[in-house]
This record gives C-alpha cells, structure tokens and sequence, in this order.
C-alpha cells in the first residue's frame, strides 16, 4: 500500500537470460475500459478504480473474457485486465498502480524504487 494506503502497488522483476513472453493479469467482476495508453478504469456499481501501468513505460492493457470451458467453473461474465509483454528479455519491471477514485481524485504515480530497496 502506498500514498497513505490511497493506492496499491503491485511490483515484480525480473532477469531474465531469453527472451520470453511476460504476462501480467487481474481478473475482475468489474466493467473493464481502457482509457488511455497504460491506463484503465475498472468500475462495478458506482465505485471506480484506476489501473496504471507505471513500467515498463510504452507497454498497455487489454481487456479479456475470463470465461471458461466445463468442467471449470464457467466465469460468466468475468473479465481479466492484462499487459502482456511478448519479447521480454534481461533486467524486466512490471509495475501496476491501483488506485481507488476518491472524492479528492486518485493517486496517479509514485516514485518506483526497485525490489531490493524496499
């Protein structure tokens, strides 16, 4: 949780020593839009939440069906937000910024520091 728990950041890296593809994914009941480059807006009634890519710079989302074939449960109507990367390779951050909007706007970047750092 970052921004005084305003915002969840979800941060991975990797090194990677062939190039591979690189998926990241939340699935969701919410109604997925894809805003702009990098960003999207998840919402389910009136409550709304802000999905950031914040690296790899460049990189966007799309939005998916979550459905599924029997004998799995079917997933009627769930979504996944996902950022693929298909030809990733050496040092690889993923870093997706969460923000619920608030009354007063949401929290639209923070300062990255590596894994290691933390």
């Amino acid at each position: 949780m970052v921004e005084g728990r305003r915002a969840v950041l979800v941060q991975d890296e990797f090194d990677l020593d062939k190039p591979c593809e690189v998926t990241w994914g939340m699935t969701t009941d919410a109604k997925i839009q894809i805003t702009q480059k990098g960003s999207a807006e998840l919402t389910i009634g009136d409550k709304k939440l802000v999905a950031k890519i914040l690296s790899p710079s460049g990189a966007e989302f799309v939005a998916e069906s979550a459905e599924q074939k029997p004998p799995e449960k079917s997933n009627e109507g769930v979504r996944r937000l996902v950022l693929r990367l298909p030809d990733a390779k050496g040092s690889v951050q993923v870093a997706i910024l969460l923000s619920p909007v608030w009354p007063g706007g949401t929290v639209n970047t923070i300062q990255l520091k590596i894994l290691s750092e933390w």
